[in-house]
């Protein structure tokens, strides 16, 4: 049974974390979507949420790509960014997804470390930020 925690990642609580260790079944995946995403939905602003799957797998990989399709459709509204912390195999799964849906290319990203993914949202933060500024 896997052992999923989902935490804030920062102090005003613009980050969310979900990780996943050990095998888990696609309820517990979804569950622990609706957890977070019920999470992401309270808040008045703009969120981002970082899934790691480097220490957790699915009983069931062939399902993948249509349950990460349907975890998408089902996202809050204030959910600006998706970063999946992926080993090599998911990270196939993610870059084939990303072919069947075109639109998801800039709304779910994929990296190798947790540390990588901090710095992806805060690039993409540094770029909102910059566009919402009016021109001088």
């Amino acid at each position: 049974m896997a052992d999923i925690r989902i935490a804030w990642d920062d102090p005003e609580e613009t980050v969310l974390i979900v990780e996943f260790i050990g095998q888990f079944q696609w309820i517990d995946y979804f569950t622990a979507f609706e957890d977070a995403y019920a999470k992401i939905s309270s808040k008045p602003h703009r969120c981002y949420i970082i899934t790691d799957y480097t220490r957790g797998w699915a009983t069931n990989a062939a399902s993948a790509i249509t349950n990460t399709k349907q975890i998408i459709a089902n996202a809050p509204k204030n959910l600006r960014m998706g970063v999946v912390v992926t080993s090599k195999l998911a990270n196939m799964i993610m870059e084939a997804f990303r072919r069947f849906d075109p639109s998801s290319a800039n709304t779910v990203l994929t990296a190798p470390t947790l540390d990588d993914a901090r710095r992806m949202i805060a690039e993409a933060r540094a770029k909102s930020r910059s566009r919402d500024t009016p021109a001088s």
